[in-house]
């Protein structure tokens, strides 16, 4: 009878320690939203099924939640949430100083999916780029007021290179041209971009080689700074990831039809004045690749870069059905998987995922599970497996060899 006492009570002394060693973690991520279709996939495959998300297609959602039962030890739970911004903003999120007065916090789901009211500082960040080239290295200066009313405040930004990085994949890009564009001239080189982007419009004859284009207006549209696609793009064409552009904002007088372009407004964007109109652009590739196969009210074309997984959705996701938007090959190599690997077709850069210093151990376990899962997965036809090129380069726009 003692004994069985005995036992009783060391099982009850096991169970109540147990459950008091039990723990629920939150793991916070952001960034490229170019790459969000791979990863919130990659996480499903990790983690179970979303518990909620802001699109009902996963790989378009830029909010989403997920719960792991008894992750990383039997009795806890583990929230996953992702607040996918861009892979400047994500990179800005994550290296930020967390001391400083106004420190950068986003908001994600809290845990009963409630939309969006935890606010946190994001644990690991994905990204298109190498963080040297956004602006957010090194100490910068934030305006956390307005335009015209400005408020700066210093902010210094981890080195995140030096907490081990991982490369999990390559991104590719496209520059595409819209409905009608000529197939003859659809290529893009170097010298055409150094010309478009910071002008803002260029002759359609310096595409073709037609004296007849010449009086034809072909309009440069495109993203703002926070995209890893306009970095890259700006990177690899050598107009340069600082370069002012001018970009035009197209508006519709009904679906399918743009009656204006006026150049993009000036705005504040992740505390940096984009100081002239023109210079900053479209928030989302979903939303830049709608205009591309608009009937245009004079008859001009648009230009613009995408990821290859927008580019893919441009005809597909027409509001009406229309003529279809133009691929246009770069240096005179169309886009392929093995043009890419090989070193034939330049315009890509490498995914990155990275992480702050401090963060928990089951964040830890988190990066490195999402960068094993997303290396593995099948990327092609729009993206390619870092462990399947042939070549390399050494930093945004840097020399394939």
């Amino acid at each position: 009878m003692k004994i069985n006492k005995i036992l009783t009570g060391c099982i009850a002394a096991l169970a109540i320690t147990g459950a008091a060693q039990a723990a629920t973690f939150r793991v916070y991520l952001t960034g490229s939203t170019a790459f969000r279709s791979q990863t919130n996939a990659a996480l499903v495959v990790l983690y179970g099924t979303e518990v909620a998300k802001d699109n009902a297609a996963l790989g378009s959602a830029n909010n989403v939640l997920f719960h792991k039962l008894n992750f990383p030890n039997p009795g806890d739970d583990t929230y996953v949430k992702c607040s996918w911004t861009g892979s400047a903003a994500g990179i800005q999120a994550v290296a930020a100083a967390s001391s400083v007065a106004n420190p950068i916090f986003l908001s994600f789901y809290n845990d009963a999916g409630t939309a969006f009211t935890d606010s946190a500082k994001p644990d690991i960040a994905l990204s298109d780029v190498y963080q040297g080239s956004t602006p957010f290295n090194g100490v910068g200066t934030r305006n956390i007021g307005t335009i015209g009313s400005p408020n700066n405040v210093q902010t210094t930004y981890a080195n995140l290179e030096s907490n081990a990085p991982q490369i999990v994949a390559v991104a590719c890009f496209k520059f595409m041209a819209s409905t009608g564009f000529p197939a003859g001239g659809a290529n893009m080189t170097p010298q055409l971009a150094q010309t478009l982007f910071p002008l803002g419009a260029m002759p359609l004859s310096q595409y073709t080689g037609l004296a007849a284009d010449a009086g034809i207006t072909v309009n440069a549209i495109g993203r703002n700074f926070d995209s890893g696609t306009r970095i890259t793009a700006l990177a690899e064409s050598g107009v340069g990831t600082s370069a002012v552009l001018n970009q035009v904002q197209a508006t519709e007088n009904a679906p399918g039809s743009i009656n204006a372009y006026i150049p993009y407004p000036r705005e504040l964007l992740l505390g940096i004045d984009t100081q002239v109109a023109g210079n900053s652009g479209y928030a989302s590739g979903g939303t830049l690749r709608g205009f591309l196969t608009d009937v245009v009210f004079d008859g001009s074309y648009l230009v613009t870069y995408l990821s290859t997984s927008d580019a893919a959705s441009v005809n597909a996701g027409q509001v009406i059905p229309r003529g279809n938007a133009v691929d246009m090959k770069y240096n005179g190599t169309a886009f392929s998987a093995a043009a890419v690997k090989n070193g034939q077709y330049t315009f890509w850069g490498y995914e990155h995922l990275y992480k702050r210093s401090g963060i928990s151990s089951t964040a830890g376990t988190v990066f490195t599970q999402v960068g094993t899962q997303v290396a593995g997965t099948t990327l092609e036809p729009n993206n390619v497996k870092f462990g399947d090129m042939a070549v390399s380069r050494p930093n945004d726009g840097g020399l394939v060899n």
